[in-house]
C-alpha cells in the first residue's frame, strides 16, 4: 500500500533539534529526505553538503553546495522541494540566502520551518529503530513535546496547503530552549532541574573507522589524546590545528567529514597494525569484527 506522503520531498538542514526526528517521521510516511550536514570551520559555518538522497548506500556522496555546482544542486532542490526545515536561525538563513522571504520567491509552494539548534532535555523520548532510513545518522531527539509540535505543525501546514495551494512559514524556535541554560520553571520536591545538554558536551564518544579489513573503534577523548593521535598514528601533525579539526567541539560537530578523512587514511593498512600503533601510545580502541567476516 502506497504511504501518505509517497510525493513529497524535505530537505533537513538540522541536527540537533526537532528538525531530524521530525524528517524521520515524515520518511516514514513515504516522503523522500534529503539530508544536508553543515560543516564548521573556525567555531563558524563554512558550508553544507547534501548526502545523497538514497540513504542505503553504503558510501554516501556528500556534495559541497559552497562552490557554484553544487550551489546550482542546491539551489535546484530548494525550488522543488515540499519541506526544508533548519535550525541555523533566520539570521544565518539569510547570509546564505536560505530564509523564508528568499525561498518563497522561487519556491511559494514551500513549507518552511525554522527549529533552534537546542541540545535535547535530559528526559528526551528514545530514538526507535531506524536502522534502514538512519544507518549513519548521528544525533539525538528532543523533548517529546517538542517533536509532536514540530511534526504536527509540518503536516497541518500540508493539509493547508492542498486545501488553498500556499506554502507556510512555521517558527518552533520561540518554545525551545537556550542552549546550555537551565528551564526557569522550579523543580517539584524531590525531582531534581533539568538542564538541556550542550551539543558539544559529548565529545568524549568513540568514533569507529573502516580500516583495510575490518573497522576499528577510536576513543579520541582529549585535545591531548588528539595531538597524540596526528603526529603519530596517523603522522598529520598538520592536523593538530586544522580549523574543522582542531577542538573537541569541531571535530564533534564535523564528525561525519572527519570519520571520512579518516577512513580514507586508515583504510590503507590492516585493523591489527592500527591496534597495535594506538595501544602503544595508551590510545583506547578495539575491533569491531564484522559479522560476515567472522564465519
Amino acid at each position: 500500500m502506497d504511504k501518505i506522503l509517497k510525493n513529497i520531498s524535505v530537505v533537513d538542514l538540522t541536527d540537533f533539534s526537532d528538525g531530524p526526528y521530525s524528517s524521520v517521521w515524515l520518511e516514514n510516511l513515504g516522503a523522500t529526505v534529503v539530508r544536508v550536514i553543515k560543516r564548521f570551520k573556525n567555531g563558524k559555518l563554512a558550508g553544507f553538503f547534501i548526502k545523497e538522497v538514497h540513504s542505503h548506500t553504503l558510501n554516501p556522496i556528500y556534495i559541497n553546495v559552497i562552490n557554484e555546482d553544487g550551489k546550482a544542486v542546491f539551489e535546484e532542490l530548494l525550488s522543488k522541494c515540499d519541506v526544508f526545515i533548519e535550525d541555523i536561525g533566520q539570521q544565518t538563513a539569510r547570509e546564505f540566502h536560505l530564509d523564508y522571504s528568499t525561498l518563497k520567491k522561487k519556491n511559494p509552494h514551500l513549507i518552511y520551518c525554522s527549529c533552534i539548534a537546542a541540545a535535547p532535555l535530559s528526559h528526551s523520548c528514545v530514538v526507535p529503530d531506524q536502522s534502514e532510513t538512519l544507518q549513519d545518522q548521528d544525533f539525538a531527539v528532543p523533548g517529546i513535546a517538542a517533536t509532536t509540535n514540530a511534526i504536527q505543525s509540518i503536516l497541518f501546514a500540508y493539509i493547508y496547503r492542498l486545501q488553498t495551494g500556499e506554502g507556510q512559514f512555521i517558527d518552533m524556535t520561540s518554545s525551545s530552549f537556550p542552549l546550555g541554560k537551565e528551564e526557569k520553571c522550579k523543580p517539584k520536591k524531590g525531582i531534581k532541574k533539568i538542564r538541556p545538554l550542550s551539543t558539544f558536551n559529548d565529545s568524549k564518544a568513540s568514533m569507529e573507522f573502516q580500516t583495510r579489513d575490518y573497522t576499528i573503534w577510536i576513543g579520541i577523548y582529549s585535545q591531548e589524546i588528539w595531538e597524540t593521535f596526528c603526529a603519530h598514528i596517523i603522522e598529520r601533525e598538520d592536523w593538530i590545528s586544522r580549523p574543522d579539526y582542531s577542538t573537541p567541539s569541531l571535530r564533534k560537530t564535523n564528525r561525519v567529514f572527519l570519520k571520512m578523512d579518516l577512513d580514507e587514511i586508515l583504510s590503507k593498512r590492516e585493523a591489527a597494525y592500527w591496534l597495535k600503533t594506538l595501544k602503544s601510545y595508551g590510545i583506547s580502541c578495539g575491533l569491531n569484527q564484522l559479522y560476515a567476516k567472522a564465519l
